[in-house]
């Protein structure tokens, strides 16, 4: 075999199966978990089967019913199948009356409704840290008679159970937990990456992760993987142009129990291409410390911040607000469109972010940018051709009673002083102008502020976390 680095092809994947072998020790559940994960399983399944009618099966899903599920997730699944052809209004009442009924608040349980496609319930058993969803959906054979989208999750419980081994349970943890550690483990919008049912997938298609890593090492778009058929098309081709077209992404997995589902459709061309280079990373030099990202403590972090403002010379402004409490993966997509309306009224106004974060905890919210300190005086304002006669004299007339007006070319343009002079001026206006700067609908402007560089408590470790989390 030709050597590569110093390693065979043979050497190489020898190498990354040892990585996998020390890291499943820490991660895979020892049995005194897995123990109380079936014990209390079986307890609450119990009592639901009490509280429904015998048409309704309960059954255990997710990645504990799978058994892919990390060391210290003590997460239950819980589907409530009901018959097809059950008013979805219906199912979704007996469901959660059902699910309330069983409650034991003498016991430190506790509850909170939550919503999908339809509510959910989710019990805390919160003596052992356990908590369960549970889940009502319609009982079905195949994907043709879903009637809503966690219908299928009982299909993909089925797949799975006829296609991964023992040991590929094991692969997939340590699929799971190498994503864990490149922040790209989960498909919820915040993370934007890889689902635990899209692991599970990619260790079936590809064997074991030592041969999904020397894979991606060397990934080329546009991909399409046909786990069902295991077979993958790429990068030419009209199979994967298809797929390509009637997905809408380069990188397709084709739901083996849904053919008109790509199970990849949430990995953002960010989040893989970060597991493209770290997958090369680890394949180049497969040793210990290359399965890990470079972490970060939560120690001190607005030491960490003013140690990083200082280094590199930069003002950190940040605007933190109230959101609602409701879905997260809601609240995010408003937070990032709120972050874009921001950044993009700062860069009209040339103040122009180096980094732009993020963070969401509980009801705090928070976007910060990173920027060169700057003072703007003045502006440059753009105007209409002077040929369009109506919208360049409404121009002349706003911008030209108390500025300078030029041409360049035929557009019109003038110089004026600026609104704001800091970015901190700036953002803290468009906080207080009403029209100013449109909010979402979970985001509370009542009580938001402007933070420049001084953070502290939550706020400097949600910074400095969400800053460490996007760095390679």
């Amino acid at each position: 075999m030709v050597k590569n680095g110093g390693y065979t092809a043979d050497s190489r994947r020898k190498a990354i199966d040892s990585i996998s072998r020390k890291v499943i020790s820490g991660i895979k559940p020892t049995p005194e978990d897995i123990e109380l994960q079936v014990r209390y399983s079986n307890d609450v399944m119990g009592r639901l089967r009490k509280a429904l009618p015998k048409a309704v099966e309960i059954v255990l899903a997710g990645s504990t019913a799978r058994g892919t599920q990390l060391r210290g997730t003590s997460d239950i699944d819980i589907f409530l199948l009901f018959p097809l052809g059950t008013k979805k209004e219906l199912m979704e009442k007996r469901a959660i009356a059902a699910a309330k009924s069983i409650v034991r608040r003498h016991k430190n349980e506790s509850f909170v409704l939550k919503y999908a496609e339809h509510p959910y319930l989710r019990l805390y058993l919160n003596d052992f840290g356990i908590k369960a969803d549970i889940v009502p959906a319609f009982k079905i054979s195949d994907s043709s008679e879903m009637g809503t989208a966690v219908d299928r999750t009982q299909l993909h419980n089925k797949f799975i159970a006829s296609r991964l081994t023992e040991s590929q349970k094991d692969e997939v943890r340590v699929l799971k937990y190498f994503l864990k550690q490149h922040s790209i483990y989960g498909a919820e919008a915040k993370t934007e990456g890889f689902s635990g049912y899209l692991c599970e997938l990619l260790i079936s298609h590809y064997g074991s992760f030592a041969d999904f890593i020397g894979a991606a090492s060397s990934l080329k778009l546009p991909l399409a993987v046909d786990v069902a058929g295991g077979k993958e098309y790429g990068p030419d081709g009209e199979a994967v142009k298809a797929a390509v077209k009637k997905f809408g992404k380069s990188f397709v997995v084709i739901d083996p129990t849904d053919k008109d589902r790509n199970v990849a459709a949430n990995v953002s061309d960010e989040s893989l291409s970060r597991f493209v280079l770290a997958a090369s990373k680890l394949h180049s030099r497969p040793v210990v410390g290359n399965f890990y990202a470079g972490g970060h403590s939560d120690a001190y972090p607005a030491r960490q911040l003013l140690a990083l403002r200082k280094g590199l010379g930069i003002d950190i402004y940040a605007v933190s607000f109230k959101v609602d409490d409701i879905a997260e993966d809601i609240v995010w997509q408003q937070l990032k469109k709120l972050k874009g309306r921001f950044g993009k009224a700062l860069s009209d106004r040339n103040f122009h972010a180096l980094l732009s974060l993020q963070s969401l905890e509980g009801k705090d919210g928070i976007i910060a940018f990173f920027m060169n300190p700057s003072v703007v005086n003045a502006v440059r304002v753009d105007g209409p051709s002077a040929m369009m006669a109506l919208p360049a004299a409404a121009f002349m007339k706003s911008h030209g009673r108390d500025n300078d007006l030029f041409l360049e070319g035929d557009r019109l343009f003038s110089v004026e002083k600026a609104g704001s002079a800091t970015a901190g001026e700036l953002m803290a206006n468009l906080l207080r102008q009403k029209g100013g700067l449109a909010f979402p609908s979970h985001i509370s402007r009542k009580g938001a502020k402007v933070i420049r560089n001084i953070f502290s408590g939550k706020h400097a470790a949600m910074i400095y976390r969400a800053y460490a989390e996007s760095r390679l």
